[in-house]
């Protein structure tokens, strides 16, 4: 019996050792103290497709008149870019509302409001009307904070 749990001690202390050791497989650098870690990963590619999220905040398309779009007609979104020179917000719409949107005046300027603040940088549209974009106005720090925000975290 004391030459098992002899045995048994030996390992539990080597599994300890292994498991407790500094040294790390990880490639990355831990957050220090007062650092902020962003929830958007900047993409490795700059081929890679957009990595699209549900939205999930209170987000409307407007001009200084009339609501063209609420949170229920944005059906998806997605970081694009890798710099402060092309970051941007892309977002994709549900039909009936890209349909609605086709039908109006081409002078009408957009913006996008979050939680009832003006987003700044330009609001265009694809083709379509199915995609709406954000560009400029943020760096990409802000527009990761942004995206965090419209993600709902």
């Amino acid at each position: 019996m004391k030459r098992f749990l002899i045995i048994l001690m030996i390992a539990a202390t080597a599994l300890l050792a292994v498991g407790c050791s500094k040294e790390s497989s990880k490639t990355d650098t831990p957050a220090t103290e007062g650092e902020t870690k962003l929830h958007t990963i900047q993409p490795d590619d700059a081929d890679a497709q957009p990595e699209w999220a549900p939205v999930d905040c209170d987000i409307e398309l407007r001009n200084t008149r009339y609501v063209y779009a609420q949170s229920t007609d944005f059906l998806t979104f997605a970081l694009v870019g890798k710099t402060d020179e092309d970051c941007e917000l892309q977002f994709t719409i549900d039909e009936v509302t890209s349909g609605m949107l086709s039908q109006q005046d081409a002078s009408t300027e957009y913006f996008l409001s979050l939680d009832g603040q003006k987003l700044r940088g330009t609001v265009s549209f694809s083709d379509d009307f199915g995609k709406i974009y954000l560009k400029g106005g943020y760096t990409y720090d802000e527009m990761c904070a942004l995206a965090t925000k419209i993600r709902g975290l």
